[in-house]
């Protein structure tokens, strides 16, 4: 078996043995060529594989587009086809007839760009399909986005009542998701209804202390009424995917940012604090749930045996 500086040795040289070294055998030769095919990927050409979603979405670049084209996000209308030679569809990015996997996927791609893509579980699936949860939910599709129109959405763009429409019909397609027990994709839904909520206004017109911009406070204060349901139903989904802690970090954004007497943010907060062996931090917030909202009693009841 040749050693690495033989074998760079015998790479370089021109096989005419002018260098003093041995003749090479035909076993060295043969280990000449297994050492190439190590080194030498099968397709120089190949992408490397992209994985997202923790694994569940996982595509490969077939064909780059031969310029670049304007960024495709949400509320685009794109045309595109999930295999070869079949005709285009069209659909708006975000909306409910598109897999969820080729969702993410065109995010990253450009017009014209062709990929082998395969999901797993929910990802496989668009949210007007039914999740069979006694089947294996996989799919692949070799992927092409023709044409793209309009213009991607852009939070910093949109207005409030714009931003408040796209978030609402996010929150009730989030609910959709959770009744069908698709708790990965209400959670991804509540959470980019939730984003649009995070710029908001200045309300200071000058000097800290002096007058409030009243239409800024207003605004605001719809912003963060529109959020609020959004971050209680993710702490709901989270929470039945045993995610304690982001479901107790959902609760306490509520507490903090917008109503500190929400007795669902302190119910869902105290029983995230049972799970999470926070047990004076559960009883208070159990407790102060119970005091605001005293038709909850039995519940709360049933959390402080477990302490």
């Amino acid at each position: 078996m040749l050693k690495n500086a033989d074998l760079q040795r015998l790479l370089e040289s021109d096989g005419d043995g002018g260098d003093g070294d041995a003749e090479a055998t035909t076993e060295d030769v043969e280990d000449v060529e297994e050492a190439i095919q190590k080194v030498t990927p099968e397709d120089p050409e190949k992408e490397t594989e992209v994985v997202l979603c923790d694994g569940a979405v996982r595509y490969q670049m077939i064909k780059r587009a031969a310029e670049r084209s304007a960024r495709i996000g949400d509320g685009c209308s794109i045309a595109y086809r999930t295999a070869e030679g079949e005709p285009l569809s069209e659909a708006v990015l975000g909306a409910a007839t598109l897999a969820w996997a080729l969702e993410v996927t065109a995010r990253r791609l450009q017009v014209g760009d062709v990929v082998d893509v395969v999901a797993t579980g929910e990802h496989a699936l668009a949210d007007d399909d039914t999740l069979d949860h006694g089947a294996s939910s996989s799919r692949k599709w070799r992927f092409e986005v023709a044409t793209v129109k309009g213009t991607a959405q852009d939070k910093f763009r949109l207005t409030v009542e714009e931003r408040i429409e796209v978030a609402q019909q996010l929150r009730e397609r989030g609910n959709a998701m959770l009744k069908q027990g698709r708790l990965l994709r209400a959670c991804d839904h509540y959470e980019r209804g939730s984003g649009l909520m995070d710029v908001i206004e200045a309300e200071d017109m000058g000097m800290p202390g002096s007058k409030k911009d009243a239409t800024a406070v207003a605004n605001n204060r719809r912003l963060r009424e529109c959020q609020q349901p959004l971050l209680l139903n993710w702490a709901l989904a989270l929470m039945r995917r045993k995610q304690w802690h982001e479901a107790e970090r959902k609760c306490s954004e509520v507490l903090l940012d917008i109503d500190g007497a929400c007795v669902k943010a302190l119910f869902r907060r105290g029983q995230c604090q049972v799970q999470l062996g926070n047990l004076e931090d559960a009883k208070k917030d159990l407790l102060k749930a119970r005091d605001l909202e005293n038709s909850i009693a039995d519940e709360v009841e049933k959390e402080l045996v477990k302490l």
